[in-house]
């Protein structure tokens, strides 16, 4: 059963004034999302490790290219470096 996200976020907005909305739970969320065009920002944290052949891509489930203009950029101690894109139409 597939879940309305347009419309529930438009009940979460309408009933209880919900502005923002964090979703990490992993790609399947992340890739719905995108794929509804309900994202307005990606939040992405890389660790500096290579898995290699267990590695899973994030954005497999993304139907077609999304443009995205860079935000902002941190790096923080051990080599992580955080990137906020806003992803455009």
């Amino acid at each position: 059963q597939k879940v309305d996200l347009r419309r529930a976020l438009e009940l979460a907005a309408e009933k209880y004034d919900v502005k923002t909305v964090l979703a990490d739970s992993g790609r399947g969320l992340v890739n719905a999302l995108l794929n509804d065009n309900l994202a307005d920002e990606l939040s992405l944290l890389v660790q500096p490790q290579l898995i290699g052949a267990q590695a899973r891509n994030l954005f497999s489930g993304v139907a077609g290219a999304r443009k995205l203009e860079l935000l902002g950029c941190e790096t923080f101690p051990g080599g992580y470096v955080w990137l906020r894109y806003k992803v455009t139409r």
